[in-house]
């Protein structure tokens, strides 16, 4: 029987794939076209900041509009 997980460090990261690359991550901040390296895609970037207007994206490309926010 699965587990809840509890962030252990203050990266953020709750899931990697087998070459490091994040696959859930927990951040205070909305994520940028720039924040492109070590997400994998399909990333799920949650917003832990209840004020975003958007608070969970999904990494959809590795260029261009690569964080789409899921509605």
């Amino acid at each position: 029987m699965s587990q809840r997980h509890a962030i252990q460090d203050a990266t953020g990261v709750l899931s990697t794939d087998d070459v490091g690359d994040q696959l859930i991550t927990l951040q205070a901040v909305i994520p940028t076209n720039n924040d492109n390296a070590g997400y994998a895609v399909g990333c799920l970037w949650l917003v832990s900041d209840a004020s975003a207007a958007k608070n969970a994206y999904v990494k959809t490309n590795t260029t261009g509009t690569i964080w789409e926010a899921l509605h």
